[in-house]
């Protein structure tokens, strides 16, 4: 079984989350508390790197569709970045791509944030 590890790097105005391995349901709890410690701190504007993500599920899906919204209302986002081709294919399939934006460089991922405005947070 593929165990996902989470990193958080703060990186000026937002946050880069990077996970490496499967985000299922084993792990999607994982993920929804670091997002909410991230929230709790007052970061609102995260990249999500996952071109080490190897499989994602609903459940997974769940976690991203549930903070975009919170993220937004905070002056945040939640921006995807760099997925592999079958994991893209998942977000597609399941409307993922109509709620977060999908990228493939890091340029793109910091434009995406702009668009958002307010400060999302201040990351110190």
């Amino acid at each position: 079984m593929d165990v996902l590890k989470i990193s958080a790097k703060s990186a000026g105005d937002h946050v880069v989350v990077t996970l490496d391995g499967a985000l299922n349901t084993a792990s999607f709890d994982d993920l929804d508390k670091s997002f909410a410690t991230l929230f709790k701190k007052g970061f609102h504007r995260l990249i999500i790197n996952l071109e080490k993500l190897t499989y994602v599920s609903s459940a997974g899906i769940g976690v991203f569709i549930g903070y975009q919204p919170m993220a937004q209302e905070s002056g945040g986002n939640i921006v995807l970045m760099k997925p592999i081709e079958s994991v893209r294919e998942v977000f597609d399939l399941l409307g993922l791509t109509d709620i977060c934006a999908v990228v493939n460089t890091y340029d793109e991922a910091k434009a995406e944030m702009a668009k958002a405005g307010g400060s999302g947070g201040v990351v110190e």
